[in-house]
């Protein structure tokens, strides 16, 4: 994610550039090309203390505020320097993860164009739509995925962005964060992008005139829709989903991904009982109802991801902007559908083999109960298998960061 970290430097550098020419009534210095990520030693340090004091206002907010916080407040607008350097990329890891792990075919830049691209001559247009854009997390995620899979030549293909969201301002920014990633990592393919700024609702449930389009999907928006009534989903979350199903074509992917939450768990799963008979590519193995949702809903199903080192601008924020908290980890949830006939349309995804952990690693609850000074019984974790049932399993046979992960069927068996 070189290229993804190099651009989002540029465009936050260039940003903070004209904020400190403004500060200083047009006097100051720019602070040079933006290109090479050691141009953000170039800040001011009054410029780090304020990203580290937005940093940790947001943080805060996200974690202990409510919901008026993260959407009625719009807390990014002010702060967004800070929400891109810290914030973004964590949400353009989630979805690129979830992207990551859809089952896939082998050979996918050769099967992609012919499940995913409409052609008009030599030009091949994929279509995308991001619902509640914000500041472009979900397509830049996408745009990643796709600059190491379009098969050349650069000049046939045609990348079509449609971003949604409440509003111009948020909107404007994710614009210019997905042309300055394209320039440096499609150099050659066409990129259009276009926009609705009346919100995701209306988009979803009025009349529509584009064309289906090959990945519908958002990060980080279902909490904002209201999904969830008291029997569970509402009749909002019937009249969204009749609108993701309507907008993606046949063949094309509706994907999903949420903080790893109780809330984020329970509005997947809103979507999921609406979109039932469509194939899941992720994370379930099978299509029945999930087996973790109750009432109470006292375990959820969601990822746990160790981040990479040296994440993004995490250690150039603890050394300059006083950054004093780390996230070595995160937890995300998903979904995603595939709007197939397989009879006609070629499938991109390979049939789901295997089970998915859906817990960390828990005390056995067979067996007699350990006297003092006894052995510790072995643990287990809960595997959802393609039969729609949980199953515990070995603990000892996943490894470190179990939940979320994959076991495919003949290793599966090996450890039955």
């Amino acid at each position: 994610m070189e290229s993804l970290k190099a651009a989002l430097c540029e465009i936050v550098m260039g940003r903070e550039a004209r904020f400190r020419r403004n500060e200083a009534g047009g006097a100051a210095e720019e602070s040079g090309p933006a290109g090479r990520h050691s141009d953000v030693l170039r800040l001011h340090p009054r410029q780090w203390r304020r990203i580290g004091r937005d940093i940790m206002a947001l943080h805060q907010g996200y974690t202990t505020g409510r919901a008026a916080f993260a959407h009625g407040q719009n807390p990014i607008h002010g702060r967004l320097s800070a929400y891109q350097l810290y914030f973004m990329p964590r949400n353009i890891y989630r979805v690129r993860s979830v992207i990551a792990e859809l089952p896939w075919v082998d050979d996918i830049p050769s099967a992609l164009p012919d499940a995913w691209a409409d052609r008009d001559g030599a030009i091949r247009t994929l279509r995308l739509l991001d619902l509640g854009c914000g500041t472009g997390a979900f397509s830049l995620a996408w745009l990643d995925w796709l600059s190491r899979r379009l098969p050349p030549p650069a000049s046939q293909w045609r990348i079509e962005v449609t971003l949604v969201d409440q509003g111009r301002e948020l909107i404007s920014v994710a614009e210019g964060n997905l042309r300055g990633f394209a320039a440096r990592a499609l150099p050659g393919v066409g990129l259009r992008i276009d926009f609705r700024a009346d919100g995701v609702e209306r988009f979803l449930t009025g009349e529509s005139t584009a064309q289906p389009y090959a990945v519908v999907g958002a990060a980080m928006l279902l909490g904002e829709l209201g999904l969830l009534g008291p029997r569970r989903t509402s009749k909002r979350a019937q009249r969204v989903s009749e609108g993701l199903r309507r907008l993606t074509r046949p063949g094309g992917c509706v994907l999903f991904v949420e903080p790893g939450t109780r809330k984020g768990y329970m509005n997947l799963m809103a979507v999921r009982e609406r979109l039932r008979g469509l194939p899941i590519v992720y994370p379930c193995p099978h299509g029945a109802p999930c087996p973790l949702w109750s009432k109470q809903v006292r375990n959820w199903c969601h990822a746990t991801r160790p981040l990479p080192p040296a994440f993004f601008f995490d250690d150039l924020l603890r050394r300059h902007a006083g950054l004093d908290f780390e996230m070595r980890h995160i937890n995300l949830a998903g979904l995603a559908f595939q709007v197939s006939d397989y009879g006609r349309v070629f499938s991109p995804f390979r049939a789901r083999e295997g089970e998915r952990i859906v817990s960390s690693a828990l005390p056995a609850r067979e067996g007699p109960r350990a006297a003092p000074g006894a052995p510790v019984p072995a643990k287990v974790v809960l595997a959802c298998a393609p039969d729609g049932h949980l199953h515990e399993r070995p603990a000892a046979t996943i490894g470190p960061y179990p939940r979320g992960r994959w076991r495919d069927s003949q290793r599966a068996e090996r450890e039955r």
